[in-house]
Parts: C-alpha cells; structure tokens; sequence
C-alpha cells in the first residue's frame, strides 16, 4: 500500500499582508519614538547652549572686571552694549633702575607659583605700566602710569644681592624694560608692576548673523590699534548684553570713577527653534542678571 505524505500548508496572501502590514506599523512606531527622542535631547542641548553662554559669560566677565579701581580711571568709557577698561596683563616688581631711571630691571619671568614676573599676554610697545609708590601716610600712595617705548627684553640688571632673583641662573635670565616718562626717585625696589592694556567687551553682529559677546584690545603703536572683535560667548538675542553702573544708594549713575557696583544683564537665545513636545515653539531665550563690585 503505498503511502502519501500530507500536504504542508503555507501562508496564504492575507495572512502575508496581514504580518506586513503589523511589521510596517511597529516599525513606524519605533522610527517615531526615535525621532521624537531626537527632537528632545536636540531641545535640551539647545537650552543648555543658551544657559551654557549666560553663565560663560558671568564667569569671565566676574573674573577679568573684578580687579578694576574705577577711582584710578580702569574704566574708559561704557555704553548699554559695550564697556572700555584697562585690562591687566601682566605684573612684576622693579628690581633695579638705571642712571636715567628710563631702564628697568625686572626679574625673569618662570611659571612657577613664586615667580614675580608674570604676563598672560606678552608686554608691547604702547602698553601702559602702573608702578606702585608707597609712601608714610597711606593717603600719598599712588600708581604712577608710563609707557613702554619697546617690548620687553634680555639684558635685564637683577642680581641676587637684591632679593628678587633666587639663584645665578635667574639673575642671568632678568629681563629690562623701557619706559617714558622716567621713574620717580621716590619709588624704590620692589615697588609692584602691573602692565594693562586697553580692551572691550562688546555685543556685536557676527558674519554668521547672529549676536556674540566679543573681546578685543587696543594699542596705539599697530596699524590698526584695535585687533579685531573675536567671540568670548554666546549666541545672545539683538540687544542681549547690557552694562550699567550703579552708585551706593542702588540708583544708575554714569560717573565712571565713583560706582559702587557694575550691574549686568544677558539674554541669550538659541539659533534654532525646538520641535519636541512639550518646548514652546520659537527660539529658545534665557536671561541672567548679575553684579560685579570692583575694588575701590
């Protein structure tokens, strides 16, 4: 007898239609969950972005304007959307003077901690130093202002019998500068040194089109004095950086030298909109207020 094997039974069309027809929906499903998720985390980026430059911004403006003394004119002039000073770029101590008193001698600079010549930004000619003159009463001390005709350079008197050079080697290394006018015979060694230079700070409209918080500095002896504006933070909003000065009674007050405190207020903006749910629709914008209080 001879025996035959049942039929397999396959799929037919409905059912094949059927599962891909379920398959596309899951993975619609899954592509949306995906894409949604996209959109959030692109949202909260787009949020920290803005609270990122607000807080850049407090950060480096607290850090750089805090060493200002309005009394001594570190503010040059100040407007809504820009502010002038005198930027600190180095400090040393004088260590010998020549005949003239035009020559200075001042120790090497090193990158240690107890090095007493120290510049973030190299010494030009055109920069302007502060030397420091104590005097008995405390009410005659004063920054005498001079400028430097060269940049610093080798060839500088400090030897170690005068208490600012450590070794042999540090005396070899000193350095000189060149300033008019001449020092006073009343400063002495060791009178401090502090070499500023004119900066800025201003919110400006970037060849991207958007608003950034730029920094640049000034020099009489280049071509062009004023570098050009380089991005510190942001993007911001049009009109987003706003300085003001305000005396000690907490009223705004536009005398430069007499201020208790520099108020600032930034708003940023995000350059897209979000497009997850749950954001508002538009460029996100955030705000932050604060204060710097100089010293006197």
């Amino acid at each position: 007898m001879q025996l035959t094997s049942p039929r397999t039974r396959g799929f037919t069309l409905v059912e094949m239609l059927t599962v891909m027809v379920m398959l596309g929906v899951l993975v619609g499903a899954v592509a949306g969950l995906a894409l949604r998720q996209q959109w959030f985390h692109h949202a909260v980026g787009l949020r920290l972005g803005v609270r990122r430059a607000l807080h850049d911004a407090e950060l480096l403006l607290r850090s750089e304007l805090r060493e200002l003394a309005p009394s001594r004119g570190d503010i040059n002039a100040l407007s809504p959307d820009r502010l002038d000073y005198r930027a600190l770029i180095g400090v040393s101590v004088v260590c010998t003077a020549d005949s003239t008193r035009t020559v200075i001698g001042i120790p090497a600079r090193r990158s240690t901690a107890s090095s007493l010549t120290s510049w973030r930004s190299a010494p030009q000619q055109g920069d302007t130093i502060l030397v420091y003159e104590s005097a008995l009463t405390p009410d005659s001390v004063q920054w005498h202002a001079h400028v430097l005709t060269a940049a610093p350079s080798a060839g500088g008197n400090c030897p170690v019998a005068s208490g600012f050079s450590l070794s042999a080697a540090d005396a070899a290394d000193a350095l000189r500068i060149t300033i008019t006018p001449a020092l006073s015979a009343s400063i002495v060694a060791g009178a401090s040194i502090r070499v500023v230079r004119a900066a800025r700070y201003q919110l400006y409209l970037a060849s991207d089109g958007l608003w950034y918080l730029g920094y640049t500095d000034c020099l009489a002896s280049r071509a062009m004095p004023c570098a050009t504006i380089q991005p510190v933070s942001g993007p911001y909003a049009a009109g987003g950086m706003h300085f003001s000065l305000i005396d000690s009674t907490g009223a705004e007050t536009s005398d430069l030298r007499r201020f208790a405190w520099l108020h600032v207020v930034a708003r940023a903006a995000a350059a897209l909109s979000p497009l997850a749910q749950g954001f508002s629709r538009g460029p996100f914008t955030d705000s932050l207020a604060f204060d710097i209080m100089p010293r006197n």
